[in-house]
């Protein structure tokens, strides 16, 4: 989760009741006992399959028809927006509730799988088949983060070099008067599921991002290349 750089203290979220509430119906049998009918690691491996191979079917994409290409552009805009306020207000109520360590500990776990789903989602439904470092920039743009950061990407024949001038969460939390979140190895995480899930070969470095020193107007910086090259 990329930390939203507000705090909203109107609403208090129970995460583990919330989760508990939503799971309870699959988890449980339904007698009177309420004995479980699997252990936890078979019933995340199972709510796992059940959310990522949902039938997108059966979603009411009917608003779609009547818009424009104006209206479709407008609404993505929404939908990368909410995208962000939904993921950093998660990222907030586990920091309230659990502390910033483990925030940032989920953070690093929740991006460094979910990013490599987004990958194989990105390569089927764009028809991406091309392997390498190419290959890797042709997903990479669709990701919606790369859309929402706007990351600087620099295409050189045996590395790529990714910056990031202006990230809206580091600035936002500068802004008012918080310090730079611990991001790394999240991103570090991040970019190692997405890129191996395009080619394994594809290595990744961090030269610098938070809390590493960072130069004015610089946050973070990687480097991707092939296992093998220097």
């Amino acid at each position: 989760m990329k930390p939203h750089s507000g705090k909203d203290t109107a609403h208090t979220v129970h995460l583990p009741s919330m989760f508990f509430k939503v799971s309870s119906a699959f988890f449980f049998s339904a007698g009177k006992n309420h004995s479980p009918v699997c252990s936890y690691p078979s019933f995340r491996k199972q709510l796992y399959q059940r959310l990522w191979s949902a039938d997108m079917s059966e979603m009411n994409l009917a608003c779609f028809d009547a818009m424009d290409d104006a209206g479709k552009h407008q609404y993505l805009e929404f939908l990368l927006w909410h995208y962000r306020v939904v993921d950093g207000f998660w990222f907030i109520y586990v920091a309230e509730h659990y502390g910033q360590p483990a925030a940032e500990a989920l953070n690093e776990k929740v991006w460094g799988r979910v990013a490599g789903m987004a990958a194989k989602d990105i390569r089927q439904r764009f028809h991406i088949t091309e392997k390498g470092l190419h290959g890797f920039v042709l997903a990479l743009r669709h990701f919606p983060w790369a859309m929402i950061v706007g990351y600087d990407i620099d295409e050189r024949e045996d590395e790529i070099l990714i910056s990031v001038p202006s990230c809206p969460t580091q600035t936002a939390r500068l802004r008012r008067g918080l310090e730079e979140y611990v991001c790394r190895e999240m991103h570090r995480a991040e970019f190692t599921g997405f890129a191996q899930e395009i080619d394994p070969r594809i290595r990744v470095e961090c030269l610098f991002a938070p809390p590493d020193p960072h130069p004015e107007g610089m946050f973070c910086q990687w480097r991707f290349f092939l296992a093998g090259d220097t």
